[in-house]
């Protein structure tokens, strides 16, 4: 019964190409099964084909075991955003199954969580954008699980201080790192925490948890695209 089960379980590719680092991972369920993560920086065609044979040779699974695959779609790098989805895209279109496209902040704001399980913190991921700028959102946990509080937006340094107000924030990722990493004298409700990226394994686990969703429905590959944030946006700390 018990390999009945474990048979049921869906096996997923995951990737994650959307910051400096690249990584790739398979689940079963939401168990992970293997992880590789290297440096890519940036050479994400030449380097993302060796890395998921590595984490598929490391959990003993072969591209035929997969259900489905799951990728990140940004915001980020779009270099790194592109690679990713047109990578996924052909290998679903080889194996006949689906893609659970998901957003890179949702995956970080999960991979902070782990780091700082309090529910009465907020956590803002996130990732570089252009012009002095970061992709960001904040997610607060319920049930164990990083929800959204307010829309995915784009800002300076000056903006996200506005934002966030006095609200306690942990703020990781790239975007955060090279947003408030070289900022004089933050305010004591803001924690900037180093040593979090995005990474295939909880953007897997985000995955997993869509699929379990009785409403979710794996969308047709021509939906599956690049999110490309295009509006900049600002939202004050009382509408959030």
């Amino acid at each position: 019964m018990e390999e009945q089960r474990k048979q049921a379980l869906p096996i997923i590719l995951a990737i994650e190409t959307v910051t400096s680092s690249l990584s790739t991972a398979v689940l079963q369920g939401d168990r992970l099964l293997a992880e590789t993560t290297v440096n890519a920086d940036r050479r994400f065609v030449e380097q993302l084909p060796a890395v998921v044979n590595e984490s598929l040779d490391k959990a003993g699974v072969t591209l035929h075991d997969l259900t489905h695959l799951a990728v990140s779609i940004g915001p980020g790098s779009f270099t790194g955003v592109r690679v990713g989805v047109a990578y996924a895209k052909g290998l679903a279109i080889g194996l006949n199954i689906g893609i659970i496209p998901v957003l890179t902040l949702q995956a970080l704001a999960l991979s902070i969580s782990q780091e700082h399980p309090d529910e009465d913190v907020v956590f803002c991921p996130m990732t570089i954008a252009r012009r002095g700028e970061s992709f960001m959102q904040l997610f607060r946990l319920e049930n164990g699980y990083p929800v959204e509080m307010g829309e995915l937006t784009a800002v300076t340094l000056a903006d996200f201080l506005s934002l966030v107000g006095d609200i306690p924030v942990v703020c990781g990722g790239e975007g955060a790192v090279h947003l408030l990493g070289n900022a004089e004298d933050l305010p004591a409700n803001v924690t900037l925490h180093h040593g979090v990226q995005a990474v295939a394994s909880d953007m897997g686990r985000c995955a997993v948890r869509l699929l379990s969703d009785e409403g979710y429905v794996v969308p047709p590959l021509d939906e599956v695209v690049p999110y490309y944030f295009k509006e900049f946006t600002v939202h004050t700390a009382g509408k959030v």
